[in-house]
């Protein structure tokens, strides 16, 4: 992970669409616990039922590992996050501003790469980006979020450089 001052960022830059997925739900099941996460990704109504899906194989494979240990912390553990990760739902943006308002901690956003970054929803704390940005783009995306959040960005080699990032997103153009 990349530290670029109050950001983290994280650059994957060879996944093919289906494993860049399946890192997705991954990553986000341990960080949908500290906050709201954000997709940015090409069709977010396309992409709301494999996100979906996927999400549910990850909460099985949870339910699995609490059915077979006997560990009683590591249950609770398991049972907690099962809890949380069962709570968490999928929303395609655009959406009214009382749905964003009504939205709770357990918000994953499939948002498409046009939409305003002013009207990110709040407490989003994790930005995974799925399409290919500019460093101006990026700058905007960073200024969005707040300090201490991660960026994860699945570039494909077609995308940003850590070199093309503004040394400070809050003053850049």
């Amino acid at each position: 992970m990349n530290r670029h001052t109050d950001w983290y960022i994280e650059l994957y830059p060879s996944l093919i669409a289906i494993d860049v997925t399946d890192h997705i739900m991954n990553h986000l099941a341990q960080r949908i616990t500290i906050g709201n996460a954000i997709i940015i990704c090409e069709y977010p109504a396309r992409l709301q039922a494999p996100h979906s899906k996927l999400w549910k194989k990850t909460i099985r494979i949870c339910e699995r590992v609490f059915a077979s240990t006997l560990n009683a912390r590591l249950r609770k553990e398991l049972s907690d996050k099962i809890a949380i990760l069962e709570h968490t739902k999928f929303v395609v943006w655009p959406v009214s501003q009382q749905t964003v308002e009504s939205a709770d901690r357990l918000t994953v956003w499939l948002v498409p790469p046009d939409t305003a970054i002013g009207t990110f929803p709040p407490d989003c704390v994790t930005l995974y980006i799925t399409v290919p940005v500019t460093g101006t783009q990026m700058a905007e995306y960073m200024r969005a979020l707040p300090p201490k959040s991660t960026l994860v960005v699945y570039r494909g080699g077609r995308t940003v450089t850590m070199a093309q990032l503004p040394s400070d997103p809050n003053n850049s153009q």
